[in-house]
């Protein structure tokens, strides 16, 4: 017996302008009874094109140009083999849902929901300044023109633990062309040492900020949970973020964006 699934399309009021369509967004699509989950990145200032990652076929930043008009929005590209590939809907709110079309012919159906994530990729890392353990001051032009991953994880929590050979392997294997900057939020710095003596040395910079959620750093960089981190370039843009840097995509992700 063949499995239906049904996506409902609801029509709403359309958004004013592409502009309020900045930032990031998390959604599917269905064609074929296959469903593939996206990511959607609208930067400041190009409000006239945007970036979609097919997650699950490993296909990132496929570029599309965004129209609009009084009562539709519109992302197209052509695709390797010249179709012309479009997401037309209506986004109201925090939605945008729609039809996938392929040269014309609706396929499909999608949906995305906006992201509450202030920091997205394509976006320039904001400034910062946090006290290492070292007692060193590290600012974005530590890592001037260098690739570096900011890495916020904790000793009591299960997935950010997973993580740390993986971060070993990445950094012995990318040697002096990635720097890696680890922030915990364990409440002392004596149990993040202790854990680095017994499993993980982790031999980088690290930082600790015992406050966690209510420190001002951690709320503007990771108010999302953990494991977290961001892969910046060597002029300060973010690259990659969220999920992309999970254990299980890492070294992957690493090895394609660090150049």
């Amino acid at each position: 017996m063949k499995k239906l699934i049904v996506i409902s399309l609801i029509i709403f009021p359309v958004l004013s302008s592409a502009q309020d369509f900045t930032g990031e967004w998390k959604g599917a699509y269905i064609v074929n009874a296959q469903v593939e989950k996206l990511n959607l990145y609208v930067n400041t200032g190009r409000s006239d094109s945007a970036t979609i990652d097919a997650l699950e076929t490993n296909r990132y930043n496929l570029s599309y140009a965004i129209a609009s008009n009084d009562d539709s929005l519109v992302l197209s590209r052509r695709n390797v083999r010249g179709k012309l590939v479009q997401f037309k809907g209506v986004v109201v709110n925090d939605s945008f849902i729609g039809t996938v079309v392929s040269n014309n012919k609706n396929i499909g159906l999608f949906q995305f929901m906006k992201s509450s994530n202030k920091l997205f990729k394509g976006e320039q890392l904001p400034d910062f300044t946090i006290t290492a353990v070292s007692n060193e001051a590290i600012t974005n032009s530590t890592f001037t023109n260098k690739y570096y991953l900011l890495d916020f994880w904790a000793t009591w929590c299960k997935p950010c633990v997973a993580k740390r050979p993986k971060l070993e392997e990445l950094k012995s294997q990318m040697g002096e062309r990635l720097d890696i900057f680890s922030i915990s939020l364990d409440k002392e710095w004596s149990t993040v040492e202790q854990f680095r003596e017994n499993q993980f040395a982790m031999p980088w910079k690290h930082a600790i900020e015992p406050l966690q959620w209510n420190s001002p750093f951690i709320e503007a960089f990771a108010p999302v949970g953990l494991p977290y981190g961001y892969l910046v370039d060597k002029t300060g843009k973010i690259i990659a973020v969220g999920d992309e840097l999970n254990s299980d995509k890492l070294l992957k992700t690493a090895k394609r964006l660090v150049l």
